[in-house]
Order: C-alpha cells, then structure tokens, then sequence
C-alpha cells in the first residue's frame, strides 16, 4: 500500500507536469501560428514574441505600401517603452480602477484651481495644398441615431467618442472621463435613443486596450462599466425585436445579456471577430472567427458552421440584407492579410458560394488585419461596397467589382481616405470610417461628403513650435501628413505618415516636416 501511495503520486506529479508542459507548448504553438496583426491585440503575448512574427515576415523584404509594415512599427515604438518592468504588457482595467480611485480620493486635484484654462486647438478643420491623402484622423466605427438622422455618434482609437446632432456640422467628445479612450463599436436602442452601448479598446489596431463595455442612459452624457469582462469587444449588436438582450462578439467569446447589460454569458468561446443578426429574425445569428463562419436558428442555444469556404481564411466580415433576409455575404482574407474572396448564401448562412477570388479589391494591400469592411444595401441585396485600402463596388452580388475611388486623388467627388475601417448603411445613407475621419454618401458612392470637420482626432507623432511665437506649431499626424499652424488656420501640406517636424526660428513660414521611413519635404 506504501508502495501504491508513492507510485500513485510520482505519477500524479509527472502527470501534472507533463500537462503543464503540454499547455505552454500549446500557447506558445498558438502564438507562433497566428499573424502578428493579431498577436498585437493580445496584451496576454509578449512584445518579443510579436516582434519576432514580423521579423519573419519581413526578413529579406523591402518595404511596400499596404503591407502592415508601418502600422507594426507604428505600434511598437509607442508600447516599446510603456510595459511593465518584467515585460508585459500593463493591466488596462486595474490602471483604469486606480485612476478612478485617485480621483474619487482627490477630487479637487481634477478642478481648475490655479487659473489655467486648456483649449481645443485642433486640427479641427484644415486647408490642403501639395497632400495627396488629406484627412481628420482614424474612425473605426459610426452609428446614426435610429430616430433622428442628425444624431451620429463616432468611434475612434485613441480619440474616445464623439457625438453631433446637427447631421456633422459640429461634434463634440463625450468620453473624456474614460483613462482609455480607444472605441471600436457602438449601439444604440431603437425604441429607446438615449440607451448607448460602447465596446472600449482599438480592436483594429491595438493601439488601445479594452475597459470592457460601457453604458449610457441619457444619450451620452453620463456612461456606466457593465459587467462585460475586460475583454476587447469587436462589435455590439442590440436584438431589434427584444431590445433588452445585447450581443457581444469578443476575442475571448461571443457573449449576451437579457437584461440590457446587467449580466452576460458566454455563448461561444474564441476570438469573435465579427457578428450579425438576421433582419426580422432575432432567432437567426451569424459570426465569424478568423477562419470560419457560424450560424444558429434557435437564437444561440445551437451553433453549425457554415459551408462552402475553401482555403484558410485570417479575417471574415459579414453583412446580411435587408431586403431579402435569406442573403449573408461575407469578406475574406488570406493568411497573409490578402483578398482571399467575396461568397454569398442564399439560405440564411448554411452555404457559401465563392463570387470573385480574382479581382483583387484589396488594390494589393495585405493589411486586412488592420483595416476590411463590407456591406450591403438596404434596398438593393445585389449591391456591395468593400474595401481596405479604396472602397470597390458590385451590381450583381459580389460577381464583378468597380472601383469607387483612389486613396491618392483627393479631388475624386468619391474620394474617401485610404484604410477602410467600417461601412454601414443607414437610412439608405452610406457611412464609411476610414483612417482620414468620416465620409458619407446619399447616392451609393457616387460620390462623399467628408463630415470629419471639427473632429479633433488627430494622432501626432511630434509637434514642434516657432521659438518667437509659440502659437505656431507644426506637427505629423499618423497616416494624414503634415499639418501647420498659422495661429489661425490648419495647413495640410504633405500626405503619408507625418513624422517629425521642425520650424525654422528665423522664419515661421519655413517649415522641414518627415514621412516614414526618412522622407523630406519642406
């Protein structure tokens, strides 16, 4: 019986290493196996092990537009420098806790009790001279107020959310309580407006991390944190027929509350990249993980993955009709960020039939981890616009495809800024997020209107200032060039990634501004 004992528990001991062996092989394999675009979401990887799927990627390539290449190496200089003494990646809601913390035990340390007075400069408009991709700043999603058109409200990934009421003509934050101010959806109750729910974090680029989803009753002026895990919440989609259950896609799972956020349940495990409801049917859903499709007739209770999609996918995005509820369609990406295929089902998601692998509508970018939308009209189920790095458009379900516009011709009346980050329809009204701000269009995307005017969502690199007048600056935004100060009035006048900038102390009109990778203008 000694003999048992000791046998059973140096078998026991063995086990258990052997397993706890088998889990860090496992991760280490499932860090290994995954693109870095999606490695940089995970604040549970280490910044080496990314670090190292991009040297791999890259090792003897030169650089091209559209690959990802300075999106990493925008990402890893900023985190570069900010991790914890061994290496991770901070806590973001135990930062976010302590912040509140400090200013629930200092209240007056948020007041203004030594007279100075901060004011929005901006760019909140600008003037464009030599750029060639004008834009605002980044919008990963929008959402219009079901019951007032003149109502939207914008999601950013370092610039919180914004809110207007007159149709974009003005907008202002409404998220500056928030220590994180990445944004990445928004929903709002159709049979109540003033119920908001947003998903906090930059699911898109990372360059923020999540405080879970938060909540608001009266239109955005005051917000609550429900009990949704700290997870990075993709997409939230309130059920049209009983407003008071809300979905979740997450990268941990797909989630839902019955009682309007007070509690949530994890309906499917995994990283949820995208999710949809079936128009008119609360009982029928849709989402996607990196590489497949999934759909339930039974309001989630039953899963089935769909069929179909041929090849390994790294993204899908799914848009469903409203005109004819039977027609999913879906985006695809390649293991390696390219256009892997548009598919269509005609039979609530069950199958997929390829539409175009071969018209290459991402223009050659390989940065769908980053950038990738899709919708369809809500009159016309044959019509789709899409995009990554320009928006294309198709007729005929997704069989051929047109180009709508150039990221580097601001002068197109189709023109929208280049990284297409959301599309939605609204009232018929075409909605497009991009890295430069935020476009509509009223006619099927014949043409934008750009609203992004009074955004102030920039994200500079550098800023620099004249040494006679310090209200002269100058500055490079990521993805949206140059910008100078005059004291007055915003210049654009370079495009790509604006990096360093210097004003020359004897003359303030001569400025020397950088793009990525050295490039010198002045």
């Amino acid at each position: 019986m000694k003999f048992d004992s000791i046998f059973s528990f140096l078998k026991n001991t063995l086990f258990t290493k052997f397993f706890i062996l088998c889990i860090l092989f496992a991760n280490l394999s499932s860090a290994q196996d995954r693109h870095w675009g999606e490695l940089i979401k995970d604040p549970k990887v280490k910044i080496n092990e990314i670090k190292e799927s991009f040297d791999q990627e890259w090792k003897d390539k030169e650089y091209q537009k559209g690959k990802g290449f300075k999106q990493f190496n925008r990402w890893f200089n900023f985190w570069e420098n900010r991790l914890l003494p061994n290496g991770e990646f901070p806590i973001f809601s135990k930062g976010f806790n302590e912040f509140v913390n400090f200013q629930n035990s200092f209240p007056l340390a948020s007041e203004n009790n030594d007279g100075v007075q901060w004011t929005a400069v901006g760019p909140l408009d600008y003037q464009y001279t030599q750029s060639w991709s004008p834009g605002q700043g980044r919008v990963n999603c929008i959402e219009e107020d079901p019951n007032n058109n003149q109502i939207i409200y914008a999601g950013t990934p370092a610039g919180g959310l914004w809110k207007t009421i007159d149709g974009g003509i003005n907008w202002q934050p409404i998220s500056d309580f928030l220590s994180v101010i990445g944004i990445s959806s928004i929903a709002i109750n159709p049979s109540n407006n003033l119920e908001i729910y947003i998903a906090t974090g930059d699911a898109d680029g990372g360059d923020t991390y999540s405080i879970g989803i938060w909540k608001s009753e009266n239109g955005g002026e005051d917000w609550y944190q429900t009990s949704f895990p700290s997870f990075q919440a993709n997409k939230i989609i309130i059920d049209s027929q009983n407003n008071n259950i809300i979905w979740a896609a997450s990268n941990s799972g797909l989630y839902k509350s019955e009682n309007s956020g007070v509690d949530w349940q994890l309906y499917y495990n995994g990283n949820i990249r995208d999710l949809a409801l079936a128009s008119g049917n609360n009982e029928i859903i849709y989402f996607s993980t990196n590489n497949e499709v999934y759909y339930s007739f039974d309001g989630g209770q039953n899963f089935s993955q769909s069929n179909g999609l041929t090849g390994n996918k790294s993204r899908i995005a799914i848009t469903v009709s409203e005109a004819d509820p039977s027609l999913v369609y879906i985006l695809t990406a390649a293991p390696d960020q390219s256009f892997a295929g548009v598919y269509k089902s005609e039979n609530y998601g069950q199958d997929f039939v390829l539409q175009n692998n071969n018209t290459d509508i991402f223009d050659g970018s390989t940065q769908a981890y980053y950038d990738m939308a899709i919708t369809v009209s809500q009159t016309d189920p044959n019509f789709l616009v899409a995009g990554v790095l320009n928006l294309w458009k198709s007729y005929n379900g997704g069989l051929d495809w047109t180009p709508v516009n150039s990221w580097s011709n601001p002068s197109q009346e189709s023109y929208t800024h280049a990284d297409i980050h959301f599309l939605k329809y609204f009232n018929n009204t075409l909605y497009c997020g991009s890295d430069g701000g935020i476009y509509k269009s009223t006619n099927d995307a014949l043409s934008f209107n750009d609203l992004s005017q009074k955004l102030q969502i920039g994200q500079f690199y550098k800023i620099s200032t004249n040494q006679i007048n310090p209200f002269i600056v100058s500055g490079g935004l990521q993805d949206n060039g140059g910008f100078y100060y005059n004291g007055q009035n915003w210049i654009v006048w370079h495009g790509a990634d604006g990096m360093e900038s210097i004003i020359s102390p004897y003359n303030s009109s001569e400025i020397y501004g950088m793009i990525q990778f050295g490039g010198l203008y002045s």
